[in-house]
């Protein structure tokens, strides 16, 4: 289920114009440092390319001096382009001398979700959203950030939250059945759940709150849910991410780590872990409108209404510009 749930959602989120529809896509940027740019087919004019940017056949690419690019072909290879470069993109450029570095591929279900994410320009599904949104509630000033109403891949998560204003003490309440099985305190923005509380186990619905005070005023965040994966899935999960950690070489600083981590959480459901790996993107890449529109449709599934609308706004304005 958890694959056809994600697989729906990017059908949704990544449709093309009909413009382009018919073209062969071919890849996709996942990762930029310094000027990087690409002309369309059959355009001598180039333009600033940006993360996510996807590539046609027949399209050309360019880095500047001390520039580097990295692209995810259609096949799985993941290739580096360095800087001043260039090439034209094809179906057989995979093999073209102007791409350097390793050669890393990916396989099987990693391929199956990030291959598909093909971002599309236009803002007219963002509106879309945006519209279904209006009616959320005012940012609260206590809110959890995670895990908020997604699966989590381990027993012991750890549990953070952001506050609008500081407060001197944080309590953390974590029910399940209406009954609270463990609470704890602390003046920081996250606190881990404990080996030493009742053990957290799959197929049951926990519920957790923040509870923030100071001398004069006390303030609860929204109520919010998680489930822990099983043993299988958890085993697995832990497997993928030492592989994709592998394929880096322990470079997991990248966006194009980010990128790949980021979709196969999303592929298993674990959608607060696929937060976390797409905001690492956001932050090397703030201007780029793709990955704010994914952020957008991760927070409105897993009922983040303020930041839906805060990160769909945003892509919205940014692709606005182009």
């Amino acid at each position: 289920m958890r694959h056809f749930l994600f697989a729906t959602f990017l059908v949704v989120l990544l449709a093309l114009p009909a413009s382009s529809s018919a073209q062969n896509r071919v890849a996709l940027l996942t990762d930029i440092n310094g000027t990087v740019e690409v002309a369309r087919a059959g355009s001598q004019s180039f333009a600033p390319a940006e993360w996510g940017t996807q590539l046609f056949e027949g399209d050309r690419i360019r880095t500047a001096e001390n520039a580097r690019t990295a692209l995810l072909f259609a096949n799985g290879n993941m290739l580096s382009l360095e800087g001043n470069a260039s090439m034209t993109v094809s179906a057989s450029s995979i093999a073209s001398p102007a791409l350097s570095g390793p050669v890393r591929e990916l396989d099987g279900e990693l391929l199956a979700v990030a291959s598909d994410v093909m971002l599309h320009r236009a803002g007219e599904g963002e509106i879309a959203v945006l519209g279904g949104l209006r009616n959320a509630p005012s940012s609260e000033a206590l809110q959890a950030a995670y895990p908020v109403n997604t699966l989590i891949p381990n027993a012991v998560p750890t549990f953070s939250w952001t506050a609008v204003d500081g407060f001197d003490l944080y309590t953390i309440k974590v029910q399940s059945a209406g009954t609270t099985i463990w609470s704890g305190a602390t003046d920081a923005s996250e606190l881990q759940y404990p080996a030493t509380a009742p053990a957290l186990v799959s197929g049951v619905s926990y519920y957790w709150q923040v509870e923030a005070e100071d001398m004069l005023d006390v303030v609860s965040s929204p109520l919010y849910s998680f489930e822990v994966a099983d043993d299988e899935t958890a085993a697995s999960v832990e497997a993928n991410r030492a592989r994709i950690q592998s394929m880096f070489h322990g470079q997991t600083e990248s966006s194009e780590f980010w990128y790949v981590l980021g979709t196969y959480y999303a592929g298993q459901d674990l959608l607060g872990d696929a937060v976390i790996a797409f905001n690492r993107i956001a932050t090397q890449h703030p201007q780029s409108a793709s990955v704010h529109r994914i952020l957008g449709r991760l927070y409105s599934q897993t009922g983040q209404k303020d930041a839906a609308i805060q990160a769909l706004q945003k892509a919205v304005s940014l692709s606005q510009k182009d």
